[in-house]
């Protein structure tokens, strides 16, 4: 029982801690502060609390949490996709502060994300499902927006660091390819009933 109730705290003061978060956010847009370069048409939700904060590990837990209540498979590529973004745009946030490492580490966590959404998709075709074709054409942006901030960061890194933002843009590569295909098969298939 105790545990439940420090749970629910937790939850609940890592909710709290984020809405300030968002509310300064709102105030910097409103003065006029200045965004990432960013060129592709997708923009990407405010992040919030960035990895280097010590209670980013509530964010986590609680963003695992709301996954597991979604049950509808569409909602949770949406949020997939979601996770994806905050993620990235942490990663360049972090490594605006010229720490390379976490920056790297956040950016493969939002591009695996990216692929647990592919694998969530993959699923809703095969079971019969409907696909949501909204979420398919926001993952396309995203992938897009997703590229470009990790061209940045690997501009800023050096060595391993620069090979290592490569592998994380070859598997964005590949997601946006399954993507495509998934969107095929799903087109193909209403085409024949």
């Amino acid at each position: 029982m105790k545990r439940i109730i420090i749970g629910f705290s937790l939850f609940f003061l890592v909710l709290i801690l984020n809405s300030n978060v968002l509310a300064q956010e709102d105030m910097e847009d409103k003065i006029g502060a200045p965004e990432a370069s960013i060129t592709a048409e997708y923009k990407l939700p405010y992040p919030g609390m960035l990895p280097d904060n010590r209670f980013y590990k509530l964010k986590t837990l609680r963003d695992k949490i709301v996954l597991g209540l979604i049950s509808d498979q569409n909602k949770k590529a949406a949020k997939y996709l979601e996770m994806a973004d905050k993620q990235l745009y942490s990663a360049l946030k972090v490594a605006e502060k010229d720490n390379i490492s976490l920056a790297l580490h956040t950016a493969f966590k939002g591009e695996h994300n990216m692929t647990l959404l592919v694998d969530n998709l993959r699923a809703v075709l095969y079971s019969g499902g409907d696909m949501d074709f909204k979420v398919i054409n926001q993952a396309h942006l995203a992938s897009a927006k997703h590229q470009e901030l990790l061209q940045g960061m690997m501009g800023r890194s050096q060595g391993n660091e620069k090979e290592q933002f490569a592998i994380i843009i070859e598997f964005s590569t590949r997601n946006n390819n399954q993507l495509s295909k998934l969107e095929e098969e799903a087109t193909s298939t209403a085409d024949l009933l």
